[in-house]
């Protein structure tokens, strides 16, 4: 499967660690935004295109909601596979306050632990 994993920018060291531990178990990742840096050339158009690229490819989408902040960017992600019908899952509650996180569709996980249980067992 390829996933595409979604946080907060400032959050994103566990995030790459949570790409490191799908990629263990011999999936793959569409686009890894968290090697870029906001003071790179041409940020943040290239990365945009380059989010919404990875969102395109990809047959998961996992978010990375563990702490309550504003999303803003991994929302816009969110809404973009919801509406290419990509799989969803959420892990954590820290944007519950989003109605779409509430969408029936979406697979939701306490944590990264259930999660990684979940692609170790299901996929």
């Amino acid at each position: 499967m390829k996933f595409f994993v979604s946080g907060k920018f400032e959050d994103r060291e566990n995030v790459r660690k949570l790409m490191d531990k799908i990629q263990g178990l011999r999936h793959a990742i569409t686009y890894d935004w968290t090697i870029d840096e906001e003071a790179d050339e041409g940020y943040p158009v290239i990365n945009t295109i380059n989010d919404l690229r990875g969102v395109q490819m990809c047959d998961i989408l996992a978010c990375r909601f563990i702490e309550e902040n504003n999303y803003r960017g991994s929302l816009t992600e969110l809404g973009i596979a919801l509406g290419l019908n990509k799989r969803i899952c959420v892990i954590g509650h820290g944007a519950d306050k989003c109605i779409f996180v509430n969408h029936p569709s979406m697979q939701r996980f306490e944590n990264e632990y259930e999660f990684l249980s979940y692609v170790r067992q299901a996929l």
